[in-house]
């Protein structure tokens, strides 16, 4: 089978950093842009047994911040 001309098959080349993170890139020279996406794999369905909690630690991370990080009223914050 054949490759349409905007198929992503045979296009996506995937890379493995040494930290485990893996990169796939898809060059498109039609725009001088760059997107990206980024994704967890953490949550309920990714959790291992007795490692559970990852999720809602990154949950106050991202969102509620920490001291030094992320929000401008952590004591607020931390209440919640």
């Amino acid at each position: 089978m054949e490759a349409l001309p905007f198929s992503l098959e045979g296009r996506v080349k995937e890379y493995s950093l040494e930290n485990g993170m893996k990169v796939l890139l898809l060059e498109r020279h039609e725009s001088p842009t760059l997107s990206f996406y980024i994704r967890f794999r953490v949550g309920a369905v990714d959790e291992n047994v007795g490692m559970t909690g990852t999720a809602h630690l990154l949950e106050h991370m991202l969102f509620k911040g920490t001291k030094t990080l992320g929000t401008k009223n952590y004591a607020k914050k931390k209440k919640s």
